[in-house]
């Protein structure tokens, strides 16, 4: 992996992760469609990528999160029919996950639970509600269905999402600017980078299972991917769900934290470099790929660069709480 950019790294992993799940979806599809001919509902419908997968940052370990969108039934009895139907595809699609290694969300969000299996209006609904912030629990859990992009189907559908989001995104003279952000915000900030008492070494933490180290996911990725969808859902972006590809639209379009932007540009690059090459060289000798790596196993420039990354991290989250007045 030496001379990849990182980002370019984590598109080939996408690509591949994407190639992989549209045979399947077109197999099981096909499969079902024979078993069940009788069953089956004529509206287009389209299948979305939420979180990593949908913010095309799939590493060597990734968790599923998806939904499934089908076009508005005409009256009851379709929509019987378009429910029955479209939540056995979502099983049957779930099961071949299951069988392919793929490991679901661990918040649930997946398209063979009832509600990430939807019409178009009801996920219409869905996102006006969790971009107002009324319900703050519900607006933090559903954060991840922001990144979403069409894997298969009818992308027109995936399309109409992204208007409608965008729309409540921008709020009305009736109905001022939603809370979302500062909502986001509020979370991305709050984890704070893992340096000893005086900062000079980085916290090793033990996982569940014995593991010793850090979660660059959880303590790394995780608030840096918060930050730049809270930005960029400030300002009405949906189109560009990947985190670089927030963040230099950040760095473009917003001059006074343009600087901010690009400081966690260079921070997520190092994070990301450090994950997947972890992943890889655990692969290589046989051994599963996690999302821990342990600071003290590290080299002494791989622990200077994660140190200045997790530095920078915490610096740029202090100016946003200041900024977006988070107290």
């Amino acid at each position: 992996q030496q001379g990849v950019h990182a980002q370019d790294l984590l598109d080939v992993i996408t690509e591949l992760d994407d190639q992989l799940k549209a045979r399947l979806f077109f197999l099981v599809e096909r499969d079902l469609h024979q078993a069940e001919p009788d069953a089956a509902s004529a509206l287009p419908w389209v299948w979305l990528a939420f979180g990593t997968p949908g913010r095309r940052e799939c590493a060597l370990t990734t968790w599923q999160s998806n939904g499934l969108v089908y076009d508005n039934p005409s009256d009851a009895a379709a929509a019987a029919r378009a429910a029955a139907w479209f939540a056995l595809l979502a099983q049957k699609i779930e099961d071949a996950f299951e069988a392919c290694g793929f490991v679901s969300s661990e918040e649930g969000i997946v398209a063979f639970a009832e509600p990430f299996r939807q019409p178009l209006s009801a996920w219409q609904a869905a996102y006006r509600q969790w971009a107002s912030g009324t319900e703050a629990t519900a607006t933090r859990r559903a954060a991840p269905c922001f990144d979403f992009r069409a894997l298969y189907g009818h992308t027109a559908l995936a399309d109409t999402l992204r208007d409608t989001i965008r729309q409540a995104l921008a709020g009305t003279d009736a109905a001022p600017r939603p809370g979302i952000v500062r909502l986001l915000l509020d979370e991305a900030t709050s984890l704070k980078p893992p340096f000893t008492m005086f900062g000079r070494r980085l916290v090793r933490e033990k996982a569940e299972n014995g593991e010793e180290g850090l979660n660059l996911r959880e303590r790394g990725l995780r608030p840096i991917v918060g930050m730049a969808r809270a930005l960029a859902l400030d300002l009405q972006q949906t189109r560009r769900t990947s985190t670089f590809g927030r963040l230099r639209f950040v760095a473009d379009e917003v001059s006074d934290i343009a600087a901010e932007a690009r400081s966690l540009t260079h921070a997520f690059t190092t994070l990301v470099d450090l994950h997947v090459s972890t992943q890889m060289r655990a692969v290589e000798v046989g051994e599963k790929a996690t999302d821990w790596v342990d600071p003290e196993a590290l080299s002494r420039s791989q622990q200077n660069l994660l140190k200045e990354a997790f530095r920078t991290m915490g610096e740029v989250q202090e100016s946003l709480r200041q900024r977006y007045n988070l107290r």
